[in-house]
C-alpha cells in the first residue's frame, strides 16, 4: 500500500533573525502539520541541520541575517551535505529584496542565492 505524504511527519528548519517572522510563519506551517524547527542566525541554523538530519523535509533560509548571513549559510548546509552524504534537503532562500536587485557587485539576489546553493527564491513584501 502506498503512503500518504501527509500522514508523514514533515520537518522543516525555518532560520530568521527576526522573532516576528519565525513566530507568524512557524505558526502557519504547524497549522499545516509541518513540524518547525528555529534558528534566529546562520551559526545556529548548521548546529540545528546537525542535529536533525536525516530528517529534514526543507530549510526556509532568510538571506539577510546577522552572526552568518543566508548566502554563506547555504554554502556551508551544501558543503556538510557533501561531506556526510547526506540526501540533499532543498533550501528555499526567503527575502524582502527584489530578486532582480544587483547583489554582490555584480549577481542579481536570485542569481546569488541559486549560485550559493539555495533551489529557490521566495520573495516577500
Amino acid at each position: 500500500m502506498g503512503r500518504d505524504c501527509f500522514a508523514l511527519a514533515h520537518k522543516i528548519l525555518l532560520v530568521d533573525d527576526m522573532r516576528l517572522n519565525r513566530l507568524v510563519l512557524g505558526r502557519m506551517l504547524t497549522k499545516l502539520g509541518f513540524e518547525v524547527v528555529e534558528a534566529d542566525n546562520g551559526l545556529a541554523a548548521i548546529e540545528q541541520f546537525i542535529f536533525h538530519q536525516p530528517a529534514l523535509s526543507c530549510v526556509l533560509l532568510d538571506l539577510q541575517m546577522p552572526v552568518l548571513d543566508g548566502w554563506e549559510t547555504a554554502k556551508r548546509l551544501r558543503g556538510l551535505e557533501a561531506v556526510s552524504a547526506w540526501a540533499r534537503v532543498p533550501i528555499v532562500a526567503c527575502t524582502a529584496l527584489s530578486p532582480q536587485e544587483n547583489w554582490h557587485s555584480h549577481d542579481t539576489v536570485a542569481g546569488s542565492a541559486l549560485s550559493s546553493g539555495c533551489d529557490d527564491l521566495l520573495v516577500s513584501s
